[in-house]
């Protein structure tokens, strides 16, 4: 199955919400969905990496999303089974609704670093993980339980 024909399904699925760019939102949350954050997928890994170095070679990527963070999840650990690469504004609270519960694998781009939640982003309790590139498998209190992720340049 490709890209666009599971467009209306994933959108209709698990629309993403982005809150205000800090760890304790301030604002109430606006929707965004799956359509609006997903650039490529489902591919393997493999494939995936190709398409989005093609899309950020011809520019294309970023004609379409501006800068952004880039982000590979799958729904297998170690990068497998169906991945998607999506695109989030820095420093933004984003919530994957109930896809989340499928996420085993997550990494950012290169010259990114992002916290993976369990729970909200502006809580304390519950797991956390911090990915760098080339990320990594989801730990198992997080394995299909990620709930929050944001991202900002690495230092």
């Amino acid at each position: 199955m490709h890209f666009t024909t599971l467009l209306p399904i994933l959108a209709a699925a698990a629309p993403f919400v982005s809150a205000a760019p800090s760890k304790a939102p301030t604002s109430a949350p606006s929707t965004r969905s799956l359509e609006g954050s997903i650039v490529a997928g489902p591919l393997s890994y493999e494939e995936l990496q190709f398409q989005v170095e093609k899309m950020k070679a011809d520019g294309s990527l970023y004609k379409r999303d501006g800068i952004c963070a880039g982000v590979y999840y799958c729904s297998d650990a170690d990068f497998l089974g169906d991945c998607y690469y999506g695109c989030y504004s820095t420093g933004t609270s984003t919530y994957p609704g109930e896809w989340a519960a499928r996420i085993s694998s997550f990494g950012p781009d290169r010259g990114f670093q992002c916290y993976a939640y369990d729970h909200d982003c502006s809580d304390g309790d519950g797991s956390t993980q911090t990915f760098s590139f080339p990320g990594g498998t989801l730990n198992p209190d997080m394995n299909d339980q990620l709930f929050c992720f944001y991202c900002n340049p690495s230092s």
